[in-house]
Parts: structure tokens; C-alpha cells; sequence
């Protein structure tokens, strides 16, 4: 694995590349020698070389990551109280299961890891119930990927109105997953459970304010740069930084594998259906971009293929801060810090309005409430 995945040094480059007040508290725990953390870290970081080698789009990297926490978790849960090699057999069989469901082309590389790990173990024939755990573990959560609604045709139409978003792409390209609103959710009980404002409409005071602050922000030197730092087309994408954030936060903490695949898949889980209520608004309201309602903004950054209402990077990001701040407080200042530029960024990028970023942020904290009421409300919160 390069080192450049490890989720500690990511995270440290990141953060040397923020402002002082994204740096963490000076007091940091060793890393832990209970059970499991090392699973944890070395799977996580396999996914996320693979997304980086693969290329896939953001909300695909994100689906491959959250399933892979939610099953992990699931399996911890389960075998909390056996012992450290059964354990250890079990994490990695539902790892590897399940990448190999949502990543056939490598199914191999997940099989040979995990047959490499269990030699290295002596064999895990004698595990034979933890391995039909973690086996039924990964096998719902492949139902579920398999009738999640992710790859729904989308049967409906663009709006006609001259002010509607339009793919700015040349030549210009359907819109994105459109249909991802209706995909299943996974800690809210559907999209529609969180609802956004109607946005200010083209020509109003509101909407020329915001289009007037894009265009005197886009292309400031300060602005530029944060624009590229979170811009993350590149590596294993937004769900990949925020992966690497949980797993190095837990590891600071000094949590055993079981906390560890928890506080993973409850912000993984939870930045997964912020991203599927953004896209649900995004397809209800078709907010053309600023470089759309102004030809003379030149974006600074990739330009999506969707409309701008919400943003997909504050949905995303706040979501995955807010649970890593509550379940992780010393840091919550630093999360927090760290949603509100990735949402800034955009602005400055030339690619959102304010009022994208405010919905979005809205959105992303209604999806972490719902995971951490679910998390609190079960075996695992407890």
C-alpha cells in the first residue's frame, strides 16, 4: 500500500495545508493494541487505493466506502465479546466479501488479502461461526447495495425554462444521477425527511447578492488555494478524506477495532444520505450554476454536471464533521473548521452560491442528528 494512502500522513498533509485552527489538540494517544484496530486501518486503506487507482465518480467512491463501514460495523457488533484472532478472521472475511461485491474487477486482490492475512494468522478453519457471521453480514449488505436505487434509470426530463441549470460541459452531457434522491437511505428514514427551503429565484435581490459575492470571490489568491486544496478530484475523493479523518481520529483516541468500525460507519453512513438528500433538492429546484446565471465567472475548479442547489461538498462534509465531533469533542472546533472552508471553497471556486453552502450545511447536520439518535437508540451506542 503507498504511503501516500495511509491515513495519518493524508490527514497530517491536509492539515498542514489549513489554517492553525484546524490543528488538533497536542495531547494524542498511542495507537491501540486492542482488537482489531489494525484491520480496520489496513481494509480502509485498501478501499481507498482502489477507489484512487479505479477512479470512480464521487457518490460511487462514497457508496463503496459507507457499505464497507456498515457491514464491518455490523460484524463488530455481532462479535464484540470473542476473541481477538476470531475476530480478526471474521473482520476480514466481511471486508473482503463486500469489496469484492461492489468492486468484482479486483475481486481477486480482496481474496488474496484476506487469504494472506488469514495464513499469516495460521489458518482460520477454526472460526468457523465468526466466518459465517461476517459471511451473512456481507451478504445483506450486497442485497441491499443490489436494490438500493444507486444505478435507477432516470425516466424524467430537464426543465425548459431559460433560467433552469444546463450541462455547461462541451459538448454538454445528461445530468448526473439524477434518480440518487430516491436511492435508499441509510440512518434517515428516506430523503424526503429532510426538507430545504425553495431557493431564491433568478433576478430577485437575494439571488443577485449571492451571484455578486461568486463573482468578487472567484479568483482571490487565498481563495484560489482553498479552492484547490478541497476541491478532491483526485486520490480517493471526499468520502476517502473524510475515511481517513474517522479512522486517524479514532486512532488518537485510542479506540479498539469494534469503536473504530462504529464512528466509520456512522459518518460514513451519514455523509451518504446527506449526499442523497443534496441530490434529491438538486433535481427538485435546478438551480443554474454562477458561471450559468454569469458567463463572465470563470469557475476555478471542475465544474459538476449537476445543478448547484445544494452543495454537494457541504452536505458531505458537514455531515461527516458533526458525527466526528460528537463523537470525538476534544476535535469538534477542528471539524467544524474544517466543513466550513470545504463549503467556502466552493464559493470561492466559482461554482456555488451562499445559499448552496448554508442549505447544504442544513442538510448535513439533519443527516448526522438522524445517524447519532439511531446510534444512541441501539446496541451499538450503547
Amino acid at each position: 500500500m503507498s504511503s501516500c494512502h495511509m491515513p495519518a500522513l493524508a490527514l497530517a498533509a491536509a492539515l498542514s495545508l489549513a489554517t492553525p485552527a484546524f490543528a488538533w489538540p497536542a495531547q494524542d494517544a498511542p495507537t491501540p493494541s486492542a482488537q482489531g484496530a489494525a484491520n480496520v486501518h489496513l481494509w480502509h486503506a485498501a478501499a481507498r487505493d482502489a477507489i484512487a487507482r479505479t477512479k470512480p465518480n464521487q457518490q460511487a467512491a462514497l457508496r463503496v466506502l459507507a457499505y464497507l463501514s456498515l457491514a464491518q460495523h455490523e460484524t463488530a457488533q455481532q462479535l464484540a465479546a470473542t476473541d481477538e484472532a476470531a475476530w480478526s478472521a471474521a473482520f476480514d472475511r466481511v471486508s473482503a466479501d463486500v469489496l469484492a461485491g461492489l468492486l468484482p474487477s479486483q475481486a481477486g486482490v480482496w481474496q488474496g488479502l484476506a487469504a494472506s492475512l488469514a495464513a499469516a494468522r495460521g489458518g482460520d478453519e477454526r472460526h468457523a461461526d465468526a466466518l459465517a457471521v461476517a459471511a451473512a453480514s456481507a451478504q445483506r449488505i450486497l442485497s441491499r447495495a443490489a436494490s438500493d436505487g444507486f444505478d435507477a434509470a432516470w425516466t424524467g426530463r430537464a426543465p425548459d425554462a431559460a433560467t433552469a441549470w444546463k450541462s455547461q460541459l462541451q459538448p454538454a452531457r445528461p445530468p448526473h444521477l439524477p434518480q440518487l434522491g430516491d436511492m435508499k437511505t441509510v440512518w434517515l428514514a428516506n430523503a424526503a425527511a429532510v426538507q430545504s427551503p425553495a431557493p431564491p429565484q433568478p433576478g430577485s435581490a437575494a439571488f443577485d447578492a449571492a451571484l455578486a459575492e461568486v463573482r468578487s470571490r472567484a479568483g482571490s489568491g487565498a481563495g484560489l488555494a482553498r479552492a484547490k486544496r478541497w476541491e478532491m478530484t483526485g486520490g480517493s475523493l471526499v468520502a476517502g478524506f473524510w475515511d481517513e479523518t474517522a479512522l486517524e481520529l479514532a486512532r488518537r483516541e485510542g479506540l479498539p477495532g469494534p469503536q473504530m468500525a462504529r464512528a466509520a460507519a456512522l459518518s460514513l453512513g451519514a455523509t451518504l444520505d446527506a449526499n442523497i438528500v443534496c441530490h434529491r433538492v438538486k433535481y427538485t429546484h435546478w438551480v443554474a450554476r454562477p458561471s450559468q446565471a454569469d458567463p463572465s465567472i470563470r469557475p476555478l475548479v471542475g465544474l459538476p454536471n449537476h445543478p448547484s442547489y445544494p452543495s454537494n461538498h457541504s452536505c458531505d462534509s458537514t455531515a461527516a464533521a458533526a458525527v466526528l465531533g460528537a463523537l470525538f469533542p476534544r476535535h469538534q472546533a477542528a471539524l467544524d473548521a474544517m466543513a466550513r472552508e470545504a463549503g467556502e471553497s466552493r464559493i470561492d471556486g466559482g461554482i456555488h452560491y451562499r445559499f448552496d453552502v448554508e442549505a447544504g450545511e442544513a442538510i448535513g447536520r439533519a443527516a448526522a442528528q438522524a445517524a447519532l439518535r439511531r446510534a444512541a437508540n441501539s446496541v451499538a451506542g450503547q
